[in-house]
């Protein structure tokens, strides 16, 4: 049996539907499969059913930890291929629903990638028209400011989600560790979904990449840029204004109340 790890996957896809996704994923040349991409996870995920194809056993268990609960998950070294970039890295096995698998940080991070609701490219070309933001690695995923607070940058979710205290109407998120209600509010002009502080989360919210047209991440994550706004304006993120300045080292051990 694998042994249990103590370190936590901060895993926050939500809802499952929001994910664009990417078809012709093989695994230890098992495939092709179906994967829901998701910039949010730390590490990349297999379905029970494709984790019964591969000819080694897990390394270790982990806690998985999500917005709505946590789970337990086996853990394979794998090799992930999509078209020509493949790369090896760390996966997680459990029930993705109809997807094979998902897409995380443990193989994008080798490459740079632009996103778009349809689906993803892998090692693209910087596009035009785009609002350059410098970024920050949280837990191995890019995070951007934005009113004085550190979003993950996050194709898995629906709304801007901040960890914090709030009231509104409650509304239900749902991950791959159930679902949870949480209050809908509205902040700086954005509709935002409120989750409760957590001690462990570094970051302090995260943006879903489904506000814009197209996201660029170069590699490693230092570089975001923001395509044009897919309905209304964010504030401070208008292509003629200025980007957010850096926020000091400590603000991201500080999640705010």
């Amino acid at each position: 049996m694998p042994q249990t790890c103590c370190k936590l996957f901060w895993i926050v896809a939500l809802p499952l539907g929001a994910a664009p996704v990417i078809e012709g994923v093989f695994v230890d040349g098992a495939g092709p499969f179906r994967f829901l991409v998701d910039t949010g996870a730390q590490s990349s995920v297999i379905s029970p059913r494709v984790a019964d194809r591969l000819q080694s056993k897990p390394m270790f268990a982990v806690e998985v930890s999500t917005v709505a609960g946590s789970l337990r998950a086996h853990a394979w070294h794998v090799s992930v291929r999509v078209g020509s970039r493949s790369a090896r890295g760390e996966v997680l096995s459990y029930t993705t629903g109809a997807a094979d698998g998902v897409l995380g940080q443990s193989f994008l991070s080798e490459f740079s990638y632009l996103i778009r609701q349809s689906g993803i490219e892998i090692g693209s070309v910087e596009p035009h028209g785009g609002k350059s933001m410098a970024a920050r690695l949280i837990d191995g995923r890019p995070a951007i400011p934005w009113n004085g607070l550190w979003l993950v940058v996050d194709s898995g979710a629906s709304h801007i989600v901040l960890f914090r205290n709030g009231a509104g109407r409650r509304r239900r998120i749902t991950t791959h560790a159930g679902a949870r209600d949480v209050p809908a509010g509205e902040m700086h002009g954005e509709r935002v979904l409120f989750a409760s502080p957590q001690a462990d989360r570094a970051e302090e919210g995260l943006l879903p990449t489904n506000l814009f047209q197209w996201v660029f991440v170069d590699r490693g994550g230092t570089r975001v840029v923001l395509g044009p706004r897919r309905r209304g304006s964010m504030p401070g993120w208008s292509p003629d204004e200025p980007s957010s300045p850096p926020l000091p080292p400590q603000s991201l051990l500080s999640p705010r109340n």
